[in-house]
């Protein structure tokens, strides 16, 4: 169990980050399970656990240049969805994530992998 646990929370992010995405997902920073049942399709890795739900639903929203800017903008929050930016990759530095998709920069919605990881240059 110990394993698992240490396993999953290396998918998550860390600092003002996780204690972002454990708001948004009204469970204590330390309760990986839960983090993971909320943000699972959004950490890094190809990485399937049990069925999922609805692997059929997903697909790429085209993003305007300042739609990306904001993305960017948010990295150092944890958001998921249309509002974008953060993301649950871990490390020390933010990111968000896109996918180029015919010559066009898009998110990606629902199950949909992202092609590209952008790390923005550090505030201070």
């Amino acid at each position: 169990m110990e394993a698992a646990t240490n396993f999953f929370g290396g998918l998550l992010p860390e600092g003002r980050g996780l204690h972002n995405l454990a708001k948004q997902a009204g469970a204590a920073t330390d309760d990986v399970y839960a983090l993971i049942e909320f943000a699972g399709l959004d950490v890094a890795g190809a990485v399937q656990v049990g069925h999922l739900v609805n692997a059929s639903h997903g697909g790429y929203a085209p993003v305007s240049d300042g739609e990306i800017l904001a993305r960017l903008d948010r990295t150092y929050e944890y958001v998921m969805g249309s509002v974008g930016g953060g993301g649950s990759l871990a490390g020390y530095q933010p990111k968000t994530t896109l996918a180029r998709i015919n010559g066009k920069w898009c998110m990606a919605t629902g199950s949909a992998a992202s092609t590209h990881i952008l790390k923005p240059v550090p505030r201070e």
